[in-house]
């Protein structure tokens, strides 16, 4: 019993407390999304613009603010800076979470309750990795969108038939996990297993338990 719940419970708790990170939080980013409004000026827009051509200097980085197009642009174009705005956040956090992960991960053989867990994971494909590998497929679909939706805005013209025609579509392919190294770890948590069992065994006989 006493080692059920230094396994199951002492380890996993005093690691969650030792590793835990208090810089990870997604504040900054919840903070910036409820501020995404900006009024419906000439100026607020042309300074949107002008932020936005610092990212694509190639193009014609010219607020024409008697173009018919001017406030769509401005307000995609505030949309975009937005979105590289978060980008870092979201990249902070991120890289937080993965140095949080990156530390568990030593501790895995000494801690099977988490160890099973990412194991179940790694084989069903539900676990962090494959987690931060679709917000990466995601990230590369909304890139492909704005440009889909804003290619021919920031080209001074309306959407024709052949632009929807070449619409993205996302796809994402899950790598599941390696088998090597599953198998690895699931040997090493019947090892685990079979040693306290054997352990649970003598100790039962000794003290004469059962027949």
């Amino acid at each position: 019993l006493a080692v059920w719940v230094l396994l199951l419970i002492v380890i996993p708790a005093t690691l969650n407390v030792a590793i835990q990170q208090k810089e990870v939080n997604a504040l900054g980013l919840s903070t910036l999304m409820r501020s995404r409004n900006m009024p419906s000026t000439k100026e607020a827009m042309a300074t949107a613009l002008d932020q936005f051509y610092t990212y694509y200097p190639d193009m014609e980085a010219r607020v024409d603010t008697a173009g018919r197009f001017f406030f769509n642009k401005g307000y995609s174009a505030f949309l975009y800076n937005t979105d590289q705005a978060s980008a870092q956040l979201v990249d902070s956090f991120t890289h937080s979470i993965q140095e949080r992960i990156s530390k568990m991960q030593r501790f895995l053989p000494v801690n099977p309750a988490v160890n099973t867990l990412e194991l179940f994971n790694d084989v069903a494909g539900t676990g962090i990795k494959s987690k931060f590998a679709f917000r990466q497929g995601v990230t590369a679909f909304h890139k492909k969108i704005f440009w889909f939706s804003n290619g021919a805005l920031f080209d001074n013209r309306y959407m024709t038939v052949a632009d929807y025609a070449n619409a993205p579509s996302f796809v994402y392919v899950n790598a599941p996990g390696q088998s090597a190294a599953v198998l690895l770890r699931l040997s090493w948590i019947v090892l685990l297993m079979l040693v306290c069992l054997l352990a649970a065994y003598y100790n039962l006989s000794e003290k004469r338990l059962y027949n």
